[in-house]
């Protein structure tokens, strides 16, 4: 893809930073505000888009949306994509972070995760000393599918493996299809193990070790700029999310998550 970048007198080259943070979910307010602030650069988009991912995992669906919003939006505007990749990038973030031209990071930066998970919390036994006894009536043999009433049934569990094999499956594509990798050489690393960023560049999921100011330098030496471009930094206000607390807060949901 070609990327036309200003060349008007005068005018001095944008980078527009967006930073991620905390669980990829629709819950999660800095979410929200990505997709806000990506609509909001259509006015005025530009020269590079620079998305500052630090992050758990979270839904599929919504990297999936973000991923599907941000590559139209750099079709649209011929705006380059780049990553920085912060204190992590597990799952559903590192899905996400795939969809820019080149990734950056540092060697001790923790990524990986690749994968779904589905967790569930049965009180079946707690109900059964309580003397609690839930009643359901349902249309479909799995319409109570993930009950606390009950544990899971063999048929279920089936059922459930199936939905995260073809997530994890979608994940595998996406790599493949965004990254030049050999997925038989290097299988073992996407089988949902955390790794660091030094192993990540080796086998080329991530392009560069540098900072967000490398990735401008690179801009204004590639494209010949006289000054340094602008940067931008957009983020919603008082918020404070741990991607670790994030983490260990999500890992409790009983919900399909790409973790």
């Amino acid at each position: 893809m070609a990327y036309f970048f200003k060349k008007i007198k005068n005018l001095r080259a944008q980078v527009a930073v967006i930073k991620i943070f905390g669980e990829i979910s629709e819950t999660n307010p800095v979410i929200e505000h990505a997709f806000y602030t990506l609509n909001t650069l259509y006015e005025n988009p530009p020269n590079e888009l620079i998305l500052y991912i630090s992050g758990t995992g979270g839904a599929i669906s919504v990297a999936q949306e973000m991923t599907m919003e941000v590559l139209k939006f750099s079709k649209k505007t011929s705006c380059r994509v780049s990553v920085y990749i912060g204190e992590s990038a597990f799952s559903a973030s590192l899905y996400l972070a795939l969809v820019a031209n080149q990734i950056y990071c540092q060697p001790g930066a923790m990524l990986g995760s690749v994968g779904a998970i589905i967790k569930h919390k049965s009180f079946e036994g707690l109900y059964s000393k309580l003397g609690i006894v839930q009643e359901v009536i349902t249309s479909a043999l799995q319409k109570d599918l993930l009950s606390n009433s009950r544990s899971i049934s063999s048929a279920e569990n089936e059922s459930l493996k199936c939905a995260v094999d073809n997530v994890h499956e979608q994940f595998i594509e996406w790599i493949e299809h965004r990254r030049n990798i050999d997925m038989h050489l290097n299988s073992e690393y996407f089988d949902g193990r955390i790794f660091t960023g030094k192993i990540a560049k080796a086998i080329g999921l991530v392009d560069h070790f540098g900072t967000i100011s490398d990735i401008v330098n690179n801009l204004q030496i590639s494209c010949n700029f006289n000054e340094a471009p602008e940067i931008i930094f957009y983020e919603p206000k008082n918020i404070t999310t741990s991607p670790l607390s994030s983490m260990l807060s999500g890992l409790s949901l009983s919900s399909l998550k790409s973790i």
